[in-house]
């Protein structure tokens, strides 16, 4: 997670030649990095979070079964905000007029991404669906059987925390490889508490229908219905980047980490760690 590994020289933070107030949109790992490094160079920095605290998706990273220590790396980074100086704006959502209202000389953008909602028929307006996100952070309750639909590293990581609450959780996936996107070593250990806790996994199956307590899915060539007292979404994400395109073109603007392209935290942190750098 420091990104000035093997890289001490060239990722050096020297003073700023001319100190600027610098405007960070977005509280994750990436954003934090980018206000860190940008007021150890000396410029006058405000970050800004929608939610009513800082880590963003990081902070759900850290809930799966046996992931608790990432909570550290947040807990630094809050700590070195608040010794750098960083005026810190939370449960704030920032809009155009608001980036123009704070006039700042820069702008960086790391609003990150939000969840992305396949168009199944009876997805809409039932109130037993809900994003995986969501699950992990608490905010809805544990219900009953559950169908997590989607298998890659968020899907299958949401479908542990739910068998480790027992209950009986179903993961449908329409191409083969159960969190494929995962390093070897942790999906291995993932894999096999998702056999140990029962889990079961449709691989190559595609979801035909959402329903009043199922789902129907499609699995070589033959139809099944899956027991859902809640259907879970995971099915990827998709850059935020609404506010980097109203405001690029006024001022000069840095986009940074899933608002670019969805990817790894530590990329988002390394391309904050080079905003912060670079201005």
């Amino acid at each position: 997670m420091n990104p000035r590994t093997g890289k001490e020289d060239a990722y050096a933070v020297k003073p700023a030649r001319e100190p600027k107030r610098v405007m960070v949109v977005g509280g994750g790992p990436g954003g934090m990095e980018a206000a860190i490094v940008a007021a150890r160079r000396g410029h006058d920095v405000t970050l800004w979070e929608k939610d009513g605290r800082l880590g963003g998706q990081w902070l759900l990273a850290a809930i799966p079964p046996g992931k608790e220590a990432l909570n550290s790396f947040t807990v630094w980074q809050m700590g070195e905000l608040e010794r750098q100086g960083v005026t810190l704006h939370t449960g704030t959502a920032v809009d155009a007029d608001l980036v123009r209202r704070e006039n700042p000389d820069v702008v960086v953008i790391a609003t990150g991404a939000t969840q992305k909602v396949p168009p199944i028929p009876g997805i809409d307006g039932r109130d037993n669906v809900v994003m995986a996100n969501d699950v992990l952070s608490g905010r809805v309750d544990l219900a009953g059987d559950a169908v997590v639909i989607g298998g890659g590293t968020v899907g299958a990581e949401t479908a542990e925390h739910i068998a480790v609450h027992n209950h009986k959780v179903s993961v449908v996936k329409r191409s083969p490889g159960i969190a494929a996107d995962m390093a070897g070593a942790p999906r291995e250990f993932l894999l096999r508490s998702l056999r140990e806790n029962d889990v079961d996994i449709y691989e190559g199956a595609k979801t035909l229908e959402i329903g009043d307590g199922f789902v129907r899915i499609e699995k070589d060539g033959s139809e099944r219905m899956l027991p859902a007292d809640m259907v879970v979404i995971a099915s990827g994400s998709s850059p935020d980047d609404a506010l980097a395109r109203e405001v690029e073109g006024e001022r000069p603007v840095k986009v940074i980490g899933d608002a670019v392209s969805v990817r790894k935290a530590l990329d988002a942190i390394d391309e904050g760690y080079q905003a912060g750098l670079a201005i």
